[in-house]
C-alpha cells in the first residue's frame, strides 16, 4: 500500500520566507502477524537530501529521544476507529525514536512502551531515495484494545486507524509539514481527521 503525503500550504508564518522545502513524500504500509511496517520515502536521493535539507546522519547508538518533532522527523499516529485514545510514534533519520500515549486530543501525554518500536532504519545508499523504515510490534497494544461490539472471538479482525506525517527541516531552520491531509488552518498532526488511513487487521 503506497500513500502520498500532502504538504501544508501556505507555510506557517515563521516559515513564509527562506524555507527551501521542495520535495514529495510517499509511505509504504504493510503488516504481518502483529508487526506494522511503514517506510517513508522522499522523491530525492539520500545524497540530495543531505545537500539540500537538514537530514542528519545516523547515530552510532540511537535510542529514545525527546524533541524529535523540532527537526526532520517522521511520525505515525495509531488508534482504533472510534476511540479517542491514540499513540504517537516519532522516528528520525538518526535512528532516534520516541513513543507517546494520549487519552484524548493532546491530553495525558505519557511515554509508552506499547506499541514497541522494534526498528528505525534510515536509508544508507546515497544514490537511493532518502527514506526511513519504522517497524512496530503491536501485540501488547492490541491486547489492550477492548473487543469490538458483537465480536465472538479474539481472532476476529479489528481495524487500525493511522495518521502518517512528517516534519522536514531545511538547512536554514525552516520546517515543512506533511500529512495524509490537513483538516485545520495550521498543521496539526494530532487532529483525528488527519488520522484518515484505516486498514483491516487480524491479530490471530
Amino acid at each position: 500500500m503506497l500513500i502520498a503525503l500532502q504538504m501544508f500550504t501556505p507555510l506557517p508564518a515563521g516559515c513564509a520566507t527562506g524555507c527551501a522545502i521542495s520535495c514529495a513524500i510517499s509511505c509504504a504500509v504493510s503488516c504481518a502477524q502483529t508487526s506494522l511496517q511503514v517506510t517513508y520515502s522522499l522523491d530525492m536521493s539520500l545524497a540530495e537530501a543531505r545537500a539540500k535539507l537538514a537530514w542528519p546522519a545516523p547515530l552510532a547508538m540511537p535510542g529514545r529521544t525527546t524533541g524529535l518533532w523540532q527537526h526532520t522527523c517522521f511520525e505515525l499516529f495509531l488508534r482504533q476507529p472510534g476511540s479517542r485514545a491514540y499513540v504517537e510514534v516519532n522516528a528520525a533519520p538518526t535512528g532516534a525514536w520516541n513513543c507517546f500515549s494520549f487519552s484524548d486530543y493532546r491530553e495525558d501525554m505519557q511515554e509508552t512502551t506499547t506499541p514497541r518500536v522494534t526498528a528505525v532504519v534510515p536509508g544508507s545508499n546515497p544514490r537511493a531515495p532518502a527514506e526511513l523504515q519504522l517497524v512496530l510490534e503491536l501485540q501488547d497494544w492490541l491486547a489492550g484494545i477492548p473487543p469490538r461490539s458483537g465480536a465472538t472471538t479474539d481472532s476476529e479482525p479489528v481495524a487500525l486507524q493511522l495518521g502518517l506525517s512528517a516534519v522536514i527541516a531545511d538547512q536554514h531552520g525552516g520546517l515543512g509539514y506533511f500529512a495524509l491531509g490537513h483538516a485545520t488552518a495550521r498543521p496539526d498532526f494530532h487532529h483525528h481527521l488527519n488520522h484518515s488511513l484505516t486498514i483491516p487487521w487480524s491479530h490471530s
